[in-house]
């Protein structure tokens, strides 16, 4: 008997007989089943994404916070959770998050970088550029040429310390044009 999909418009195989596709469960109501049988990390994150998709910051951070209380530890993890507070713009519950870290972890370069965000986003001008360049400064292993985030953030630090914007130093700046083009704030 040839396949289902290669049968005529109308000549339904005897095997295909009674076959129904099942209506698909929803995604969502799935994830919070798996969340109330077990929390995990991982569908505590993707419980997360869902609340930031549909615009609750506030939920997003809290499924985010239950997240790392079950993460140990996990780099990779924690990366993925800061860009979560960052795109909920929860700048206290992120500054937060990282001074609960382990040493190893904050240390990290991604970790400081947003731990010098947060402190930019709270007002905290001088503690973020501290951040921002102590140490011998911030190596991102993963960013991309024309990523303009820390130079960005460099520049606005420097706005909010002087009232104008400075150019962006070498080492912050990953632009391969050579000018800087001025930010309208």
């Amino acid at each position: 008997m040839p396949p289902f999909f290669a049968c005529r418009k109308g000549k339904i195989p005897p095997s295909a007989v009674g076959f129904r596709p099942r209506r698909p469960v929803g995604g969502k109501g799935a994830l919070h089943r798996s969340l109330a049988l077990r929390p995990t990390p991982c569908g505590l994150y993707l419980a997360a994404v869902y609340e930031l998709v549909r615009g609750r910051r506030k939920a997003a951070a809290k499924r985010m916070a239950q997240g790392f209380a079950l993460c140990n530890g996990d780099l990779a993890y924690a990366k993925a959770g800061l860009e979560v507070y960052t795109a909920a713009e929860a700048w206290r519950e992120m500054l937060e998050q990282i001074d609960e870290m382990p040493a190893d972890l904050a240390a990290d370069s991604r970790v400081r970088f947003c731990r010098a965000l947060a402190l930019h986003k709270l007002g905290r001008e001088e503690a973020a550029l501290a951040e921002l360049e102590g140490q011998g400064g911030l190596e991102l292993a993963d960013i991309r040429e024309c990523d303009s985030s820390i130079g960005y953030l460099w520049q606005d630090i420097q706005y909010s310390r002087r009232g104008r914007y400075l150019p962006i130093p070498h080492f912050f700046n990953f632009n391969s044009m050579d000018r800087v083009l001025p930010r309208e704030k």
